[in-house]
């Protein structure tokens, strides 16, 4: 099961969790089983209720794998400016001190927020998925997903790390691109669709799962 961007909306994040069958809604807790919950990333930022919903999936984690689930969780571009020191542009008026007193200083690289953030890949594969914020680069297998998670996890835990090229946009972000999901009312582009065939094959999957762009939506009849 996937959710996609949250923007620190609390309330509709339980809803969703409530909706799927895997929040009980009198104790809060996971009700899931051994369901397996991605979280396709963009916790943060928007939203007046982030650090609600960072300690509500950080504690779902805990309570699926005790259930005999999992809830994976993928870093999003705005985990990633957060960690950078960039996402003030994008900030609720109440998001400046909802993780301490200094955001910035809270979402540092090697300190807790970050440590914990390094748990959480880029690209993850469940069953037959694979799974992923904004785009799955071309030519992906599962060694370069590998290496690309150490990249984003070796970046999260040293503050002596410079970040990884692919972290700031390009086509092979996969925290950024859009080749894959736009135009909202169409089809990738022909070269999109054949490189993802490509990895998808590679990886031994069968489909991509991605959150970062809104899609338009068609009402139903």
């Amino acid at each position: 099961m996937a959710l996609g961007d949250v923007h620190g909306d609390y309330r509709a994040l339980c809803a969703a969790l409530v909706a799927a069958g895997l929040l009980d809604v009198e104790t809060g807790g996971w009700c899931g089983g051994d369901t397996v919950l991605v979280q396709l990333g963009d916790i943060l930022d928007r939203g007046d209720s982030e650090s609600e919903c960072w300690e509500l999936m950080q504690r779902l984690k805990e309570e699926a794998r005790a259930s005999g689930g999992g809830v994976v969780c993928l870093i999003g571009n705005h985990e990633v400016m957060n960690v950078a020191g960039r996402a003030a542009p994008f900030l609720h008026p109440r998001g400046h001190a909802c993780f301490g007193e200094d955001r910035a200083a809270a979402w540092r690289q090697g300190g807790p927020l970050a440590s914990a953030l390094a748990d959480c890949p880029a690209i993850a594969i469940v069953g037959d998925s694979a799974f992923v914020h904004a785009h799955l680069p071309a030519g992906t297998t599962r060694d370069s997903m590998r290496r690309l998670n150490d990249e984003m996890r070796d970046w999260l835990l040293d503050p002596r790390a410079c970040p990884p090229r692919w972290i700031w946009g390009g086509e092979q972000s996969p925290v950024w691109d859009r080749s894959l999901s736009v135009p909202s009312d169409g089809e990738p582009s022909a070269s999109a669709c054949a490189a993802l065939r490509t990895s998808l094959q590679s990886l031994g999957v069968s489909r991509v799962i991605v959150g970062h762009t809104p899609q338009a939506h068609t009402p139903y009849p």
